[in-house]
């Protein structure tokens, strides 16, 4: 019933004020300003479709980049194991690249995350209904915000 009353009370009161006005602007001008705003949204699309395209880019870098460490640290724990096993001569440079290298991927992770998580969080609060796999398997992963800020500092030290 308050609706109905507030839709008479609009179409009653508020649209014959709103009509005088309207009908004083020439039709050009509310034909240009009609192609603007049309303009304004395509482009607006046009960005976010790139986002989400970005957006999935960095994810897909991401698994990319935790592949890198998984192959590295396999590769060093062979390493040390051989080392153990003393059946290859072992210089502690090739340890302690493959070491930096792991540190280095891990930086990089993090910030790749921490930039991606801001990004899902921000596109989940502005279109709550939108379903997307890849933005709800990101954010249900458990991730440490603070460590990946402070991962993300030291590689700005370094």
């Amino acid at each position: 019933m308050f609706w109905g009353v507030l839709g008479v009370f609009f179409i009653r009161y508020i649209h014959p004020f709103v009509k005088q006005y309207i009908e004083i602007v020439p039709v050009n001008m509310l034909l240009w300003f009609v192609i603007c705003i049309g303009i304004i949204i395509f482009i607006d699309v046009i960005f976010s479709i790139m986002a989400v395209t970005k957006f999935e880019v960095a994810i897909k870098k991401v698994n990319e980049i935790s592949e890198n460490i998984k192959e590295k640290v396999k590769e060093l724990k062979e390493i040390k194991e051989k080392a153990k096993l003393k059946t290859v001569a072992i210089e502690k440079s090739s340890i302690e690249n493959i070491e930096h290298i792991i540190r280095e991927l891990k930086i990089t992770q993090a910030r790749l995350k921490l930039k991606i998580y801001r990004h899902a969080n921000r596109l989940k609060k502005a279109f709550p209904s939108m379903k997307s796999e890849s933005i709800s398997a990101f954010l249900s992963q458990k991730i440490d915000i603070k460590k990946l800020k402070e991962n993300s500092k030291k590689k700005n030290k370094e």
